[in-house]
């Protein structure tokens, strides 16, 4: 039977905000649980960058099940949809009477239950999307693992270019497989290729400290011991937590090819230092 989700049991997944004709904007939701969920009862709102406030929209007023780990994306254009996103799937993507208002220029999407208590909560804008890319329209965001946090702007990515840059409906284009287990720092691959071709587009980073209030940072320099992004900085996390690289620099231009470091320094409450190093290689085809 559907029960009512908390925060964090379903999670933004996907969006395209600035679509192509005849497409239309679409939102993709997952289940993050192992509830099976009555999409009928949740509600998206948007606000704009000016402050404006779009009222909060039901889904749909049909009940439909979101089973558990599984995604629904939803649109006012279902068949353009699937026409023109060849890695979509029809049967995960919902049409529905309308959206919330979501600009080109960006705002924020609220997922709310039927009580208007917050369920999930992202902001998007242009910015988000591959910095070398010509023009983004059409260019869906996904983040690149669905349990991610959706408030975090770098769990979200460009899609890849092979699934004309969108998979409404299926699982994300640009994904980076769990995370490990083992104490220290992992690195998802020892390369990155930003060339949005779906394989190795970013580098997630893990940090599993084994205590749990840690702040932790994490640096990344180049091959001449230069630092070119600050990923984070003293950022409060628990035992377990995850950064994503998409191989660009601090201020958002593609880096050159070649060898970079990833430094993470960590602090926690138990009075215990570490730092762990690793090497990566950033490459294009």
């Amino acid at each position: 039977l559907p029960e009512v989700p908390v925060s964090g049991e379903v999670m933004f997944n996907e969006i395209l905000f600035d679509p192509v004709p005849p497409c239309n904007d679409f939102i993709e939701l997952y289940n993050n649980s192992d509830k099976v969920i009555d999409v009928s009862r949740l509600r998206i709102s948007s606000t704009g960058r000016d402050g404006s406030v779009s009222s909060a929209v039901a889904l749909t007023s049909l009940p439909r099940q979101l089973l558990p780990e599984s995604f629904m994306a939803f649109t006012t254009a279902k068949k353009s949809i699937t026409s023109f996103y060849k890695c979509s799937d029809a049967w995960g993507i919902t049409e529905v009477r309308a959206l919330p208002t979501m600009p080109d220029d960006g705002a924020m999407l609220t997922l709310y239950d039927m009580s208007l208590k917050i369920i999930d909560r992202m902001e998007f804008s242009p910015s988000m999307h591959l910095i070398f890319l010509s023009g983004v329209e059409g260019v869906a965001l996904e983040k690149v693992r669905p349990d991610l946090p959706s408030g975090l702007a770098t769990n979200w990515h460009s899609a890849s270019e092979t699934c004309n840059w969108g998979s409404p409906g299926a699982p994300n284009s640009v994904i980076v497989p769990d995370p490990a287990t083992e104490k220290g720092m992992s690195l998802s691959s020892a390369r990155i290729s930003p060339d949005s071709d779906g394989f190795e587009d970013v580098l997630a980073i893990r940090v599993f400290t084994g205590s749990i209030d840690n702040i932790i940072s994490v640096t990344i320099f180049n091959d001449r011991g230069y630092i070119v992004r600050k990923l984070a900085e003293r950022y409060v996390a628990g035992e377990r937590t995850e950064f994503i690289w998409d191989g660009t620099s601090d201020n958002g231009s593609r880096l050159a090819p070649g060898l970079y470091m990833v430094l993470t320094e960590t602090y926690g409450a138990n009075g215990i230092v570490n730092r762990w190093k690793k090497v990566c290689a950033l490459l294009y085809r």
